[in-house]
């Protein structure tokens, strides 16, 4: 969820501002404090129709979702995309294919173990279970230092075991990946159930298995996500929702295109600016900038004609443009301009970032959009960090290969405060 709307007729005007002080207070323990905004002073702005262009170029862009919802394994996650492809008509035997090629897997990995000595011994070993003995004396008591009288011995392991060792298969890999398993060795290999169970555990066992499982079951999700991405864009909100739902379970971003609204909803602002990609019918966009974000957006808009438009990122907004950086954990930064340019008779897209250094996630922040750059800076102009310093905007483009190698290796803010003092 990332907007609430709430009408109250009536309401303690003095009691509404005591819960969005404390909201907005650190209290709370929020990751980020939310904005509110009230009707009165909402603006929701169309498309400029005059860009479309613009749009279709941008709705190409690579961008990230870093949320904190529940993740999912890739396996998980293909399988699911296969139940929604064959649900939406998309493709309706991927659902089958897709368990299908799970199990093709977890099958040519166990023909590559078959003969192994580990492998033997894992499904040995599974098809027994260690069992402890004590022998106490009724009546007698027993010093505390004193050794108890122990036994061991394995014994072989009843059906209610295998299948308790089944049922832990199943947890691992979900959507009843399990069961399938068995039936198509059963079908295919005449064998006894109890053995392709035994054989499916210790397969899950086995580091490499379950790497060679995730790393199919992600490039297939990518290639298909891909495949459909148009009939997908295609599909009413609510269905596009879940696969951007099943991208996103992915246990590290993942890459995702940039997808813009129909309406861009803001609060009112003190400063007036053309060129917006969402404008009134006057063709303005009202809004608020600090001291740094205004003189960025002045200074690229003083570049005349070679600026066709831009783009105000509004951070948490579900189509907001987004990179990743590692600080304690992957965390979302959201870059404030995208700025469009004529380069030739082509069109570039400028990522610009007017950041303060106070912070102390500033040095992450500014190595994440230099791995960014690394990833997709073929994709852009211009990828800055800028920083307002005596009235002077300095720049440090992460889309250099120099200067984003020099980013990538700093310590920590003061390290890259020197980088910025070094290009004045």
């Amino acid at each position: 969820m990332n907007s609430v709307s709430l009408y109250l007729p009536h309401y303690d005007t003095k009691a509404l501002k005591a819960v969005i002080d404390y909201l907005s207070s650190p209290e709370t323990g929020l990751a980020a404090a939310p904005e509110f905004i009230e009707g009165s002073d909402l603006l929701e702005l169309p498309r400029d129709k005059d860009k479309a262009k613009l749009f279709k170029l941008a709705e190409t862009l690579p961008t990230y979702s870093v949320e904190r919802v529940s993740k999912a394994s890739n396996v998980r996650r293909l399988i699911r995309l296969g139940r929604a492809l064959s649900y939406d008509k998309l493709d309706t035997g991927a659902f089958e294919a897709f368990r299908k090629l799970v199990v093709s897997t977890l099958d040519d990995e166990r023909k590559r173990l078959a003969k192994t000595a580990d492998f033997k011994k894992a499904i040995k070993e599974g098809a027994r279970i260690d069992v402890r003995g004590v022998n106490v004396a009724y009546g007698v008591e027993t010093e505390e230092d004193e050794e108890l009288d122990e036994s061991f011995e394995a014994v072989a392991a009843v059906s209610r075991n295998i299948d308790d060792l089944h049922a832990q298969s199943g947890r691992k890999l979900g959507e009843g990946l399990h069961i399938a398993y068995v039936k198509a060795r059963v079908a295919n290999d005449s064998i006894k159930p109890g053995q392709a169970k035994l054989e499916l555990a210790a397969l899950l066992d086995d580091a490499k298995t379950t790497k060679a499982l995730e790393d199919k079951a992600g490039k297939v999700f990518q290639v298909e996500t891909d495949k459909h991405k148009a009939a997908i864009r295609d599909l009413p909100e609510a269905r596009r929702d879940t696969y951007r739902k099943l991208r996103r379970q992915a246990t590290k971003p993942q890459t995702e295109e940039l997808e813009l609204p129909e309406l861009y909803q803001a609060s009112k602002g003190e400063q007036t600016y053309k060129k917006h990609l969402y404008a009134d019918d006057k063709g303005n966009l009202s809004c608020t900038l600090n001291e740094w974000e205004k003189s960025t957006v002045e200074a690229e808009l003083a570049r005349g004609d070679e600026v066709l438009g831009w783009l105000r990122t509004i951070p948490r907004k579900s189509w907001a443009f987004t990179v990743p950086y590692d600080h304690d954990g992957d965390r979302p930064m959201y870059p404030d301009f995208l700025f469009f340019r004529k380069q030739g008779d082509g069109i570039v897209v400028d990522v610009l970032e007017p950041h303060a250094l106070s912070h102390d996630d500033s040095s992450s922040k500014a190595k994440g959009l230099a791995d960014f750059a690394a990833e997709h800076g073929d994709d852009f102009g211009r990828i800055e960090l800028i920083v307002k310093e005596k009235g002077k905007l300095l720049r440090l483009d992460v889309n250099q290969d120099g200067v984003r190698d020099k980013v990538r290796a700093v310590s920590d803010n003061q390290h890259l405060k020197q980088l910025f003092e070094g290009t004045t």
